[in-house]
């Protein structure tokens, strides 16, 4: 996935974050990337901002956006913008 999205110059990627796990796969629920995996993805491939989405949507599909910030904060990249915690961002470039 990378590869694929590395040379489209990203500005803000909207990642999910809900995960997957071999519980809901028996369900036939797919998921997506983790909390990890968005913040990981959206550094590679060098967007400016990444918004964690998909989350909460379903019952027993769930994804935690306080683990994305506290992942980012620890990676040294968290801007909560201006007026407080209003969503998520990680501005990749330092």
């Amino acid at each position: 996935m990378v590869e694929r999205l590395a040379g489209l110059d990203v500005d803000v990627a909207l990642i999910p974050i809900n995960g997957r796990d071999w519980f809901r796969e028996q369900r036939q629920i797919i998921g997506n990337t983790d909390y990890r995996e968005a913040a990981d993805l959206g550094h590679a491939i060098g967007a400016d901002v990444i918004v964690p989405t998909h989350f909460d949507m379903f019952a027993g599909n769930p994804g935690h956006p306080g683990l994305f910030v506290d992942y980012c904060t620890g990676r040294g990249g968290l801007d909560t913008g201006r007026g407080g915690l209003r969503w998520c961002r990680w501005r990749c470039g330092g």
